[in-house]
């Protein structure tokens, strides 16, 4: 049996070692590209013998999977892709020094060779292509350190200037201050149009016509800049909403807006600075949160998160939760939240993706058409949905001294941006390539502006085809 096949990996690591590290991709940086980095791997991963997939605990304020590695052939060459959840600073800063800087580590799991402490593997098939594979997780043995070959950023470098508790694991500074980055020096490729959306937990309400509690539906961008900014309206009332329990009248009076925010640093804190936060600055000062089980219980009505995750366990209501909280993260995290206990919310009357709307504007289309997943993300392609940002992949303008390597960085950068590999990611359903889109920025805060072109589809509907 070859040492890439089943449980002989780990079983046999001597036997092993040789077969693995021909060449070696280390990706890193904004966690909210970590799942389509993820599936590119697979996809580059020859079908047999099968990909082995090692994958972290939590790690460092990130949950399962903060470090993961796909261990395989690629054109029957040995390759591992390491990948690592960092921040979008470290998807730039780290490529603006060479290799042979330590400053330009970050830390990884190790080949199957090296790994310990791995649950046994199962053997899955991913959903879109039933392609197959071993994953070992939980891996909780150790890291090693090594360099950075291709940066992940959520934004550009120029829009990295937040004030706030910062990603390090120290005591939370207020005062920590995210410098820009200039990243004109890279080799910046757009891979994904990259939405923002809002959150907010169980118990926030607006009040209906027959006076009961129901989720709100949309919240006015200039309520929600004066909201995260601190300084404007604190409790729910004050902005034309209400708490208690969903389909009962409201029964909680006055009630204080609890944030969840995300550390400077963060792509998505990045984001909203950039899209949203148009004349004022967000909150700075609040709950650094390194221990979730306890700093959410923390007397604070602002808190700031590592990650995703974090924002989501914020939200939820259930012991550490907040049901009165608001938050943001980007909006295919949708698919992540459980139950009830939180929800997504317009901005200024506009979804990310409205599969009610599609189906008014397009009622000719069902879903598992080819145009349906189009038609949802109407407002994101034409440009009523502005809260969207272009995530980067950067690596160095030189090359890394291994001729081999250098193609296999070409051919990943350029396979996560297509349209295929966006759309059959995790967060496929929500995100877009920039050619799908009918409008553009040339920075983060925008403007917008309309593509050449007449762009009819962008008008109310009429005309029954509807472009990819």
């Amino acid at each position: 049996m070859d040492c890439l096949d089943g449980v002989v990996v780990l079983m046999q690591a001597e036997s092993c070692t040789a077969h693995f590290g021909t060449i070696e991709l280390n990706i890193g940086g904004e966690e909210i590209l970590t799942p389509l980095v993820s599936s590119v791997a697979l996809d580059l991963c020859d079908a047999s013998p099968l990909p082995q997939h090692l994958v972290s605990g939590s790690l460092n304020g990130y949950g399962d999977g903060a470090l993961e590695v796909w261990a395989c052939l690629h054109n029957g060459e040995p390759v591992l892709f390491r990948i690592a959840k960092g921040s979008t600073v470290d998807g730039i800063e780290k490529l603006l020094v060479p290799e042979s800087d330590m400053t330009s580590h970050m830390s990884f799991l190790p080949g199957p060779e090296d790994i310990t402490g791995c649950d046994d593997p199962v053997l899955l098939t991913r959903q879109f292509d039933s392609k197959a594979y071993y994953e070992w997780a939980p891996c909780s043995g150790g890291t090693i350190s090594a360099p950075l070959h291709v940066g992940l950023a959520g934004v550009k470098g120029a829009s990295l200037k937040q004030v706030g508790p910062g990603p390090s694991f120290f005591p939370p500074d207020p005062g920590f201050f995210v410098s820009p980055l200039d990243d004109t020096g890279l080799n910046s490729t757009e891979v994904g149009i990259v939405p923002l959306s809002i959150y907010l937990g169980r118990d926030v309400g607006q009040v209906n016509s027959a006076g009961v509690l129901e989720q709100v539906d949309s919240i006015p961008s200039a309520t929600l800049e004066s909201v995260l900014n601190g300084a404007g309206a604190t409790q729910w009332q004050q902005i034309g909403f209400d708490t208690g329990t969903v389909g009962l009248a409201p029964s909680e009076g006055l009630t204080d807006i609890d944030i969840c925010h995300r550390r400077a640093g963060s792509g998505a804190k990045a984001a909203l600075d950039a899209t949203i936060m148009k004349d004022s600055s967000e909150n700075s000062v609040g709950v650094n949160v390194l221990d979730v089980a306890t700093d959410l219980t923390a007397d604070s009505h602002d808190f700031f998160l590592q990650s995703s995750e974090g924002v989501i366990q914020c939200l939820e209501s259930d012991t550490q939760g907040h049901p009165h909280a608001i938050g943001y993260m980007t909006a295919d995290q949708t698919t992540k939240l459980t139950g009830t206990d939180a929800y997504v919310v317009a901005i200024d009357g506009v979804l990310v993706r409205d599969d009610t709307a599609a189906a008014a504007r397009f009622p000719f289309l069902f879903p598992g058409d080819v145009d349906y997943d189009a038609a949802a993300k109407w407002g994101l392609r034409c440009g009523h949905y502005r809260f969207w940002n272009g995530a980067q992949m950067n690596t160095r303008p030189t090359s890394s001294g291994n001729p081999t390597l250098d193609v296999l960085i070409t051919t990943f950068v350029t396979m996560a941006s297509t349209p295929a590999s966006i759309a059959n990611s995790p967060a496929g359903l929500y995100w877009e390539t920039a050619n799908a889109m009918a409008v553009f920025k040339n920075n983060d805060a925008g403007p917008h502006i309309f593509k050449s072109g007449g762009h009819p589809k962008c008008r109310p509907i009429e005309n029954p085809n509807f472009p990819n």
